[in-house]
């Protein structure tokens, strides 16, 4: 019995063409974190941690406060936070990602959103959207500066929803805050 060697070579053919295809120096993340809609979970294993690089940072914040802003009453439920990214920039992918890092290490569960709409607030605490109000991420490792805005709202049905005159007035007031961050390597 005598094998054809059409398909092996076929198969050598579309081996070769697959390699050809990948492209050289793609580094994953080059163009900022890539994040996806969903929990958001810590990895497991400390090797796939990354590890913070050490900045001299100055942060200023700008606090636009909310209507209907009593001190001393803002409840203290962190349980379920959604984070949604209003917009695609590579700084706003950044901001998103630590956040939901930092919220997670603290005993949140981080529901993630980059779809830039309004998310449904179902059984969330609480909702923080971010977005880029100025400034770019650097081409060169070096300074950079940008400023971003977090915005936190009572979770809430979109207008027009079936259920939105259904949801009551919860305790978690409408809030807005303006970080300006400027960063240089140490």
């Amino acid at each position: 019995m005598r094998n054809s060697l059409l398909p092996i070579a076929m198969t050598l053919l579309v081996a070769l063409v697959a390699v050809l295809l990948i492209r050289p120096g793609d580094i994953l993340g080059a163009k900022g974190p890539e994040i996806f809609s969903g929990i958001f979970r810590l990895p497991k294993d400390a090797k796939r941690m990354v590890p913070s690089l050490a900045l001299q940072a100055e942060n200023r914040i700008t606090a636009e406060l909310g209507v209907g802003l009593a001190a001393g009453i803002e409840p203290d439920s962190w349980r379920t936070v959604v984070v949604a990214a209003a917009d695609a920039t590579e700084v706003t992918r950044a901001v998103v990602l630590a956040l939901a890092e930092r919220l997670t290490e603290r005993g949140c569960m981080v529901i993630i959103d980059v779809d830039g709409k309004q998310p449904l607030p179902i059984g969330c605490d609480r909702m923080l959207r971010v977005s880029r109000v100025a400034g770019d991420p650097p081409e060169a490792p070096g300074a950079c500066a940008f400023t971003v805005r977090f915005e936190q709202s009572a979770p809430r049905f979109p207008a027009g929803h079936p259920a939105a005159d259904l949801a009551g007035a919860l305790g978690t007031s409408d809030q807005s805050l303006v970080v300006a961050h400027s960063s240089a390597p140490a």
